[in-house]
């Protein structure tokens, strides 16, 4: 009797069908007919597993190597990719990857940005999908990273449109293309314990809301890092909002945490915290608004900053690109607690004063601390017409190799009168001017004239 339990034990857990490990688990190779050989190209069986509605949880076979074209996902999934298994991109000029349909919002965004089919793999209005097991996804060098259009080929990694509860964790991302993610208009996006190693763009969030990316590392890109943005693509005003980025690592060629510079729609409720940016080609934290957004309720904490072309970039332009009737939008309750920067040039190219400035244009320029490293100012405050909130505690600058630095004290708020004939900048730490200036460690005292 207990011989006879212990079969009927093991079907159920088989679940009956070829391939399937256990109900509702099934396995690319076997379910699929895919190779996994790192030659053959598996698009048709994946997509097959892929497309499966018996299939909720999909797993690649451990040890195998996948070649494959644009890969769909569908709703309820959950994807296991393996710690030994890499799914590589195949070859571009072969027509293994979807070609988008034209968009006819395309004027106001490039063309990167209008698109999302063109994929390695490929999300529209799907939800409760899961990516995780600690394997590797590459573009393998077959990810194009600009231009456009091009039949058959790739521009980016993760291709995420109107979609919710994405879930990607325990994975690495290697050589995205033009994006490693653009993900537009999701929400419920988690991103977890995942390894960027970016060829442009890192990750993308544009018009989504409530996202959490936490414990990841982003670098090597040529363009920004982490970026939120807002475009007019899917021919709508999309805000973001709820926004959590925490414990990373990022360095790129760009901006390292930004805003923009697609800013059609609203951000608001975004909290930065405990991120290293190791280097940036442009600010380590930069928060643009160029299409009419207002960018509100922002908190970054913790953020240290080192080998950046300009540590902090704050700017309202009105370049509006979007069909509607608009006016250049605004920046406001922006708190930065314990920010450090340290070696503030980047590759030789020199540095640029951190900068709040914006529309119209002006030519007063209010110094309100100046570094005494030859003609470089650690903040450059220039006055701008719309209200402009920026509450500082504890930011530290280490400039000039490392030999000065400027510690302003707690508290410290910019104040740019919404009139922009007063021009009036007022640095305050509780009733008094600011009132600690200190050294960073390391670092002699600044001069404070």
């Amino acid at each position: 009797m207990r011989l006879v339990l212990e079969i009927v034990f093991v079907a159920l857990c088989i679940g009956g069908g070829e391939g399937v490990l256990r109900e509702g688990h099934c396995s690319i190779i076997d379910v699929g007919g895919a190779k996994g050989d790192g030659v053959a190209v598996d698009t048709a069986a994946i997509n097959k597993v892929f497309a499966n509605l018996s299939c909720s949880t999909i797993v690649f076979d451990s040890g195998h190597t996948f070649v494959t074209g644009t890969i769909v996902l569908h709703s309820n999934k959950i994807v296991i990719v393996p710690s030994n298994v890499h799914i590589l991109a195949a070859s571009r000029g072969r027509h293994h990857f979807l070609t988008p349909p034209n968009n006819p919002w395309d004027a106001y965004q490039d063309y990167g940005h209008s698109h999302w089919q063109d994929s390695l793999l490929f999300g529209g209005n799907v939800h409760n999908v899961t990516f995780k097991g600690g394997g590797t996804i590459s573009g393998n060098g077959n990810i194009r990273t600009g231009g456009g259009p091009e039949d058959g080929d790739a521009f980016k990694m993760w291709g995420l449109e109107s979609s919710t509860s994405i879930h990607l964790t325990q994975l690495t991302l290697e050589h995205g293309g033009w994006f490693t993610m653009l993900a537009t208009n999701c929400s419920d996006l988690v991103i977890t314990d995942v390894t960027v190693k970016a060829d442009r763009d890192g990750l993308d969030i544009v018009g989504c809301r409530d996202v959490v990316v936490d414990r990841v590392s982003v670098t090597g890109g040529g363009d920004d890092a982490i970026v939120l943005k807002s475009d007019f693509s899917l021919g709508a005003v999309l805000h973001t909002n709820n926004v959590t980025v925490t414990n990373a690592v990022v360095s790129c060629g760009c901006n390292g945490l930004n805003f923009g510079s697609e800013t059609v729609g609203d951000f608001s409720d975004v909290y930065w915290a405990n991120i290293t940016v190791l280097s940036a080609g442009k600010a380590g934290i930069g928060v643009v608004s160029m299409d009419g957004a207002n960018i509100f309720n922002v908190i970054y904490r913790n953020i240290s900053i080192r080998e950046c072309y300009t540590p902090l970039f704050f700017f309202i332009g009105a370049r509006l690109r979007r069909p509607d009737t608009a006016h250049p939008g605004s920046i406001s309750g922006v708190y930065l607690d314990t920010i450090s920067v340290d070696h503030s040039t980047y590759k030789g190219k020199g540095n640029v004063t951190a900068t709040i400035d914006g529309e119209p244009a002006v030519t007063n320029i209010e110094e309100v601390y100046r570094c005494p490293c030859h003609s470089y100012a650690v903040l450059y405050v220039f006055p701008i017409r719309h209200t402009c909130d920026v509450h500082i505690e504890m930011l530290s600058v280490c400039c000039c190799n490392g030999k000065r630095s400027i510690l302003l004290g707690r508290t410290s708020v910019v104040l740019l009168s919404d009139d922009s004939s007063a021009h009036t900048v007022v640095w305050q730490s509780g009733n008094t001017a600011v009132d600690a200036i200190s050294p960073v460690k390391g670092c002699a005292p600044a001069d404070t004239g």
